[in-house]
């Protein structure tokens, strides 16, 4: 730890050191909103989400790890390769953007924290990369106690920026998700600099393929500038896709039915309140990403589902399989009747549409009701009866003493 508190208030500059620590909160802002739209989204918008989100991340950690680099004066001249240089940007965008995909993959609990240190390991993949491609005249040791305890705080702070980032996509939990992520570059930065130690060795020359430190600071420039790019064109995207989702939930809100939608992997991507105030459920449970047994295991306990889980599900997925519309009417405990239809769709997912029809149900009940008893009347009252057509002035009905007044049976009259 002393090697480390050195480090930074000896070898470092402190302005570029603040600099270096505003980019990269900045930067893991950015990445938890694209990761969030990449939570949200489904199928290949998923996948260029996840895409955005690996880019903005990897450029965030390579930035803040140069621009740390430029404040870092070991007392010898310094310069960079460039082949290195790009491997490590490379290494930082490929696996932090694993990591994120990993926490994405499942809704299983261990799948966030799993994700998390891989982006850990990402930052390690960078920063070694990136020290890999540091020229001096002399020889790099390492502590390697220091250097195993960067990688494990990168790691631990990663697991609890994707953890946070999955709990909660509001703003006070993307902040704490950025803030974690930052602490996770910035604590394993700055431990593994620390178990850096520098032997000068006047007869080491530096590679003629290298950049000198005024080059990389424009490099970062660009760098930079990707990483808020690509955040404005996440910013830019997420408003126009929130101004479609107000338009289509508007829509979908008004929507006598309920309706749900579900992805190939049975996770849900749309519920309209409609459906939520028919069987009394909670949006805190019932919304995008919640599977269909979660859905289910939730009206359970409500009352509003009666029905094996598993039996139906392996209903579902027959009808699915075989690409089958199905239909099925449910009596709810509170007597109502609900008509339920699910439809495939192109994807592999499937939509679901819930209809309350116990007011037609009635009506029909009632109707019928009243034509028996019509019917019932006209049959037994003493007097003939007959009705003809208007139209071409056939019989259409005849009651049982127009039989017998007239002699005939009512299969020769009627027509």
């Amino acid at each position: 730890m002393f090697k480390v508190l050195t480090c930074l208030t000896v070898e470092h500059d402190w302005r570029l050191v603040l600099l270096a620590v505003l980019i990269c909160f900045l930067a893991g802002l950015a990445a938890i909103n694209l990761f969030h739209r990449a939570r949200a989204a489904s199928g290949r918008t998923r996948l260029a989400w996840l895409a955005t989100a690996g880019a903005a991340t990897g450029c965030g950690i390579w930035s803040t790890h140069f621009i740390a680099m430029l404040a870092y004066d070991p007392g010898i001249p310094v310069a960079y390769s460039v082949g290195l240089l790009a491997l490590s940007l490379m290494a930082a965008a490929t696996v932090t953007g694993a990591g994120l995909g990993m926490a994405l993959a499942s809704q299983a609990h261990w799948a966030a924290p799993v994700g998390g240190g891989i982006v850990g390991t990402g930052v390690a993949a960078m920063h070694y990369t990136g020290m890999w491609a540091v020229q001096v005249p002399g020889w790099i040791h390492w502590d390697p106690t220091l250097v195993a305890a960067s990688i494990g705080l990168g790691m631990v702070f990663g697991t609890g920026a994707l953890a946070s980032a999955v709990r909660r996509d509001d703003i006070r939990g993307t902040l704490l998700a950025a803030l974690l992520l930052t602490l996770a570059i910035v604590s394993h930065h700055f431990t593994a600099m620390g178990a850096v130690d520098i032997v000068p060795d006047p007869t080491r020359i530096v590679s003629v393929f290298s950049l000198s430190p005024t080059t990389l600071a424009l490099a970062i420039a660009g760098a930079a500038v990707a990483v808020l790019g690509m955040s404005l064109a996440g910013a830019f995207a997420d408003r126009r896709l929130r101004e479609k989702d107000v338009q289509l939930a508007t829509a979908l809100n008004n929507m006598a039915q309920g309706l749900l939608m579900f992805d190939p992997e049975k996770r849900l991507i749309l519920c309209n309140s409609r459906y939520l105030e028919m069987y009394g459920l909670s949006s805190e449970v019932v919304k995008p990403g919640c599977t269909i047994r979660e859905l289910l295991r939730h009206r359970k306990e409500t009352g509003s589902f009666s029905e094996d889980i598993d039996q139906h599900c392996a209903t579902l997925d027959a009808a699915l399989a075989k690409s089958t519309i199905t239909s099925a009417l449910e009596n709810t405990s509170d007597g109502r009747t609900i008509h339920t239809v699910s439809r495939p769709i192109a994807d592999g997912g499937w939509v679901t549409t819930d209809e309350d029809i116990t007011e037609r149900i009635s009506a029909q009940q009632e109707r019928d009701r009243t034509r028996d008893l019509f019917n019932l009347l006209v049959e037994n009252v003493p007097v003939t009866i007959f009705v003809k057509n208007a139209s071409d002035r056939r019989f259409i009905l005849v009651n049982r003493a127009c039989e017998k007044d007239w002699g005939l049976p009512r299969s020769e009259i009627l027509g």
